[in-house]
């Protein structure tokens, strides 16, 4: 017999099931082109991107790769343009 999710589970599942990538990579398919595979900055579902404002993802992928830069894996977003 199958048990029915529980809530944190199916919020889970559509947190993996949302469409991921970086701006770079939305753009490019909102914009009907073929994203680049692999792309540098931050990884965001793609309502994420539709909410954040340009100036936003353009701080948030500056920080991102110069993180990346110093090696790190995880760079924070900051308090003030954490997304809730």
């Amino acid at each position: 017999m199958l048990k029915a999710k529980a809530k944190t589970q199916r919020d889970l599942q559509n947190w993996t099931n949302e469409e991921w990538g970086s701006a770079e990579q939305h753009s490019a398919k909102e914009k009907g082109k073929t994203p680049k595979s692999k792309t540098k900055g931050r990884y965001m579902p793609k309502g994420t991107y539709k909410k954040t404002s340009k100036s936003r993802l353009k701080y948030q992928d500056r920080k991102k790769r110069e993180g990346t830069k110093k090696g790190k894996q995880h760079v924070p977003t900051g308090k003030k343009f954490s997304q809730k």
